[in-house]
């Protein structure tokens, strides 16, 4: 008999037992097909992607994915608008090779730019004066020029070059879209006219610019007393005013805006 005779009866034999096998123990029939069971649910893309996002939870430390990360909903927003323009890692594929972050808050690596993401997140999910108000507030308004582009000192006898700086456009950005806001143009507004100059001088004051006053009537061709008139009604509308003269206080539109953050924030257990 040829071995190609012999390989095909063995398998005939194999065949049959298989079968006589699957009709004398329904016990073990019902286990051989939970087993087939698992086994396709294992290779099904839900499972995949199911261990995929468990791993990836490891490498964001999601070990302590319940621990709160910050103390308040300003320093998580000026955390997270501050992370691209501070932060200098090692590269990508270094940081995967060595394994999960370690246990803790731990800000830094891709631990660090997943939690700035989730709270750039939440912050737009608020309405985009909302938006606006906490970016101005919390960004920097200036940020470093990629490159050793500055002149060079001397420090400890050794040549540093000296970083330089660009205004944030984030920041400018925020700043014009407070400024474009109707409750600004209406505190802004002379016979029924609003200029842009002087809502932008208004609102980047009262968010820290230096900003002269007097300068800005001239360059917008207003009186002195006018444009005083109009910043204070900004500032009292955006900071705020503490009761001063005999007047209840007001909440600013700022800090509101920092209230409906903490809220949340705190439901997606970032801040306390």
């Amino acid at each position: 008999m040829s071995q190609a005779s012999m390989s095909h009866q063995c398998d005939e034999v194999a065949a049959m037992a298989y079968e006589a096998w699957q009709y004398r123990d329904p016990a073990l029939v019902l286990e051989r097909q939970q087993e087939q069971e698992r086994r396709r649910v294992e290779r099904g893309r839900e499972w995949r992607a199911e261990q995929a996002d468990i791993k990836m939870k490891s490498l964001f430390g999601g070990a302590v994915a319940n621990e709160p990360l910050f103390s308040s909903a300003h320093a998580a927003i000026v955390y997270a608008l501050n992370y691209s323009h501070q932060h200098y890692d090692r590269p990508l594929m270094n940081r995967l090779a060595g394994g999960p972050a370690p246990l803790g808050k731990g800000l830094s690596g891709i631990d660090g730019a997943a939690q700035a993401g989730m709270i750039r997140g939440l912050i737009g999910q608020l309405s985009d004066h909302e938006c606006a108000l906490l970016v101005a507030y919390c960004s920097p308004k200036q940020v470093p020029i990629p490159g050793n582009h500055g002149d060079k000192i001397v420090v400890e006898n050794k040549a540093v070059r000296v970083q330089r700086w660009s205004m944030n456009p984030e920041y400018q950005h925020a700043v014009h879209e407070v400024a474009n806001s109707r409750t600004i143009q209406i505190l802004t507004a002379s016979d029924f006219t609003t200029k842009r100059g002087i809502r932008v001088a208004c609102v980047a004051r009262c968010f820290g610019d230096k900003i002269n006053l007097q300068d800005a009537a001239e360059a917008c061709n207003v009186s002195y007393p006018t444009m005083k008139r109009m910043h204070r009604g900004v500032r009292d509308y955006l900071l705020g005013t503490n009761g001063a003269d005999g007047q209840s206080a007001t909440l600013g539109a700022i800090q509101q805006a920092m209230n409906r953050a903490e809220g949340l924030f705190r439901e997606s257990g970032v801040i306390d």
